[in-house]
C-alpha cells in the first residue's frame, strides 16, 4: 500500500510541474491581456451590432480579432496559450475579468461624456 501512495504522489507532482512549465514564457503580460480582451469584447460588440440592424457586415469577424492582435503586437497563438492558461485558473481569471469590466466602464463613461451635449452656461 506504501509503494502505491508514493508513485502516486509522484505522479501528481509530475503532473503539476509538466502543467506549470507548458505556460512559462509564453504568456502574454496580465496588464496586457486584459487591455486585449477589452479590444476583444468592443471588437464581438462592433460586429455584434451590424448583426442586430440586419444588415451583413462588411468584414469577417476574424479580420476585427486579426486587427487586435496587430495592435497589441501578438498574435493569435499567444492570445489562446494566454487566455486557456487563465481559462485553467478560474480565480485569476475572475480578476482579470474584474479589471476587463471595469476598463470597458471606463471607456464607456468617457464615450458617454464625448457624446453628450453640454447645455449649461
Amino acid at each position: 500500500m506504501r509503494p502505491f501512495i508514493l508513485y502516486l504522489l509522484f505522479f501528481i507532482v509530475l503532473l503539476s510541474c509538466e502543467h506549470k512549465s507548458e505556460y512559462q514564457g509564453n504568456l502574454i503580460p496580465r496588464d496586457s491581456f486584459v487591455v486585449i480582451m477589452a479590444d476583444m469584447h468592443i471588437a464581438d460588440a462592433i460586429y455584434t451590432q451590424y448583426i442586430l440592424n440586419e444588415s451583413r457586415p462588411p468584414f469577417n469577424q476574424g479580420i476585427l480579432y486579426m486587427k487586435v492582435f496587430q495592435k497589441h503586437n501578438t498574435d493569435r497563438e499567444s492570445f489562446e496559450k494566454t487566455f486557456d492558461y487563465y481559462a485553467r485558473n478560474i480565480p485569476e481569471f475572475d480578476l482579470v475579468y474584474d479589471d476587463v469590466v471595469a476598463l470597458l466602464e471606463d471607456k464607456n463613461r468617457s464615450y458617454d461624456k464625448k457624446d453628450s451635449l453640454d447645455i449649461q452656461p
